[in-house]
């Protein structure tokens, strides 16, 4: 009887179809918006999970759960600065000899046997597709476009290291307040269910 009613109306059955389509629209493009911002809650929760066994084993050692807090992320910090200190500056010192040794790469490419073996090959097309590589990297122009492309690749670096302290932030919030992120999220079940889903988030946070 409620499905023949519902035909009847078909301007209403409409309606609503419509509505609840611009709402999942809407809700679609709320998320794919804030993708970047729950891709960090995300990341900064894991790393919560990952790093309170640690805490926990201070804890147990006779520090508080925010000394142990301070110490783990001291000891991280550290680990990063290490990581970076070692990786960043051999990384920009041999991207930068690099662009200064092309030219010299060039003038050996052409007097080195494979170049003649080209020019005796394919003739003055050789010549011609060396000539303007050689004028494209000693054009300033093409040299201020890839400065574009240089400074766009630092601006994605800026990015990346912008979204690490945000993750490194909340999850120190996260890591904070995980035990009563823990017990708000075992009130919400019924009462006779608060054992199994406690034991059972344990099990998965200490998985995790």
């Amino acid at each position: 009887r409620q499905l023949w009613t519902n035909l009847a109306s078909p301007f209403g059955v409409g309606f609503f179809l419509t509505l609840g389509g611009l709402v999942a629209f809407v809700l679609g493009i709320a998320v794919s918006n804030l993708s970047t911002v729950i891709i960090y809650i995300v990341f900064a929760l894991f790393a919560a999970l990952g790093l309170d066994p640690v805490v926990r084993l201070l804890e147990r050692r006779g520090l508080s759960r925010a000394w142990s807090i301070v110490a783990v992320y001291v000891a991280f910090a550290v680990l990063l600065v290490a990581v970076l200190w070692l990786v960043i500056p051999p990384v920009i010192r041999q991207v930068s000899q690099f662009i200064r040794d092309i030219p010299s790469l060039i003038s050996s490419f052409t007097s080195s046997d494979v170049y003649a073996w080209l020019q005796s090959t394919f003739g003055q097309g050789a010549s011609d597709l060396v000539g303007e590589l050689q004028h494209f990297v000693t054009n300033p122009a093409n040299i201020a476009a890839i400065s574009g492309g240089v400074l766009q690749l630092g601006v994605g670096i800026a990015t990346t290291i912008s979204g690490i302290i945000i993750i490194l932030v909340l999850s120190l919030y996260f890591l904070a307040s995980l035990p009563t992120i823990k017990a708000a999220f075992i009130r919400v079940v019924p009462a006779r269910n608060r054992p199994g889903v406690s034991s059972l988030t344990e099990q998965i946070t200490d998985s995790i």
